[in-house]
């Protein structure tokens, strides 16, 4: 799955780091610890985290079909 990074802000004692995907967009809390860098790639901490996160939280999940119009279909619901 590919994410936009759309906004990164410190709120209230957190990092929250604003994020687009095929389900839509995660406004996700991250500690501010993981502002620092990684030693290795020196790329920050929250991108391995939002990373982690997402994957979590969609992982197992069906991508939404795009351009897919409901208004005004009739639905089943003991389907």
């Amino acid at each position: 799955m590919k994410i936009t990074i759309l906004d990164v802000q410190e709120t209230n004692g957190q990092l929250r780091v604003k994020v687009d995907s095929d389900y839509g967009v995660d406004d996700l809390g991250i500690s501010l610890e993981m502002k620092k860098a990684d030693p290795i790639t020196g790329q920050p901490l929250w991108i391995f985290e939002v990373k982690e996160l997402i994957n979590k939280k969609y992982g197992n999940a069906v991508a939404p079909v795009k351009g897919l119009n409901l208004i005004g279909k009739e639905i089943d619901t003991k389907e």
